[in-house]
């Protein structure tokens, strides 16, 4: 590696932008005839050869203040390669069906759907993003320890209940005892915040959770230290 710090800013590429959260769908019936607006389909009224199917996606993804953003497509399956060509393929290789896919907890990119057009403000060409899922997770929990993993930071964590033992740390701790102790450390703000500064409740939530009950209790240095700076 260069020493260098200019040679190093020079190479620099841009790693991939993945994003985490719940995704939400919803897939019916459009009517599309050229000259007319999109409507939902009724077999009384519409030709079955001008009849479509639209899926719309809808990605709740969270920031680190807490503040939440939503991702959203509306797209027609038949039209281009969006869904055929980069939403689907993205679901086979992930083993799931379009019908199990809402509400789930997943990681994605956004990554080119084949479509551009002329920006009516900048002039310039813009070009289609859409869903590439890359991963599934069981819940709320796992997906967030990914996307921390993910983007090298401590673990905020979602708002479950601390005391609840079934949830376990995102990770292990590195084998050293040392490292092992400092990786369980990164925790337990996340752990302060959502028993919502109560000692107590802080405490038990610490017991309730092995690998931080394996380096802390009340009287560790650094929970002392969490408490008393929470409690100013």
């Amino acid at each position: 590696m260069s020493q260098d710090p200019y040679d190093t800013a020079a190479g620099t590429t841009l790693g991939p932008k993945a994003y985490f959260g719940q995704v939400f769908t919803d897939a019916f019936f459009v009517y599309i005839s050229k000259g007319e607006p999109k409507q939902v389909f009724d077999p009384g009224q519409h030709s079955p050869a001008k009849k479509f199917t639209q899926i719309k996606i809808d990605g709740l993804c969270t920031k680190n203040d807490g503040s939440t953003y939503t991702i959203a497509r509306e797209i027609i399956c038949e039209f281009g390669r969006e869904w055929a060509g980069v939403v689907l393929p993205s679901l086979k290789k992930l083993g799931a069906h379009p019908g199990e896919l809402n509400e789930r907890w997943a990681s994605w990119e956004m990554v080119e759907n084949g479509q551009s057009w002329t920006s009516k403000t900048s002039g310039e060409l813009v070009k289609g993003t859409t869903f590439k899922f890359i991963e599934f997770y069981p819940d709320e929990v796992t997906c967030r320890a990914a996307e921390s993993q993910f983007y090298h930071r401590p673990d905020d964590g979602p708002a479950v209940d601390p005391l609840d033992a079934s949830h376990p740390m995102p990770e292990d701790p590195p084998a050293d005892s040392g490292a092992a102790r400092a990786s369980a450390a990164a925790f337990l703000p996340s752990l302060w915040k959502l028993t919502k500064g109560g000692a107590d409740a802080f405490y038990a939530a610490i017991a309730n959770q092995p690998l931080l009950a394996a380096h802390f209790d009340s009287n560790s240095p650094e929970v002392v230290a969490i408490v008393e700076s929470g409690a100013a």
